[in-house]
This record gives structure tokens, sequence and C-alpha cells, in this order.
């Protein structure tokens, strides 16, 4: 299982390598993700760490290679890790006091900080801008 599972998603991360996260190319491995799964989950493991595996795998199995069927979404969970950690680096301070429309308030501009690190804008300056549409303000 971890064999397929190395050999499958290195071949993905090679593509990767070669053509960044379009999906275009990250397609091709669609057949592939099928055959991992039906092998994986149609075979019968003796040991208990592979049930375990199996079992996790049939159930994240509509997510875990989802990111081929969409461009520039991230392989590995890295993108996500670091918003959390921003949020939760502010989760001490006074937002536990927060009502619950100050925390979406809250959410909604880390959210769109996050977004405007990840695409290199300065987030002072989309908020001077005035701009309603990130992604219309990068195309300026």
């Amino acid at each position: 299982m971890t064999k397929l599972f190395t050999n499958l998603l290195q071949k993905i991360i090679k593509t990767v390598d070669s053509h960044g996260l379009n999906r275009l190319y990250l397609i091709e491995h669609k057949k592939e993700v099928e055959e991992f799964f039906s092998t994986v989950l149609e075979e019968k493991y003796c040991s208990d760490i592979a049930k375990k595996y199996q079992k996790r795998l049939k159930k994240y199995k509509l997510n875990l290679f989802n990111f081929i069927n969409y461009d520039n979404v991230s392989w590995n969970n890295n993108i996500a890790e670091h918003a959390i950690k921003i949020l939760s680096s502010h989760s001490h301070k006074t937002i536990n006091s927060y009502t619950s429309t100050k925390i979406n308030e809250y959410l909604n501009v880390m959210s769109l900080f996050v977004t405007c690190e990840y695409n290199d804008i300065s987030f002072l300056k989309f908020l001077l801008s005035q701009k309603k549409d990130i992604f219309r303000y990068c195309g300026n």
C-alpha cells in the first residue's frame, strides 16, 4: 500500500515540478488515482496498521487527490496550516470575548490577509485601494 501511494505521489509531484499546479496536466493522473484506490480498497490486509490506513484512505478518498481537478490548489496542506497558525496566534487575545458577528468579521479580514500574502499583494495597499474584489485588484 505505501509503495503504491509513494509511486503515485512521486509521479504527481514530478508533474507539479514540471508544470505547476495546473489542472490540464494534473488531470492526467486521475486514472492512476482511481486505480490506486481500487487496488488498495479491495485488498484484504492482515496487519492492524494496514487496516487502519485502508480505513483512513477510504474515508478521505474523495478529498485526498481532489487538487488534481483544480488549478492552483496545493497538493499539501501547508497553506491551510499557515492560515490556521495566524488565526491561532490571535486566539489568546480578546477574540474570546467577541460576539459571533465580530468573529465572522475577524475571520473575513484574516482570510483576506492570507489571500493577499499568498498572491504577493500588499494587504495595506489593497485595503487603501478600497477595491472590493482582490482578483480585479490583482489585474491592475
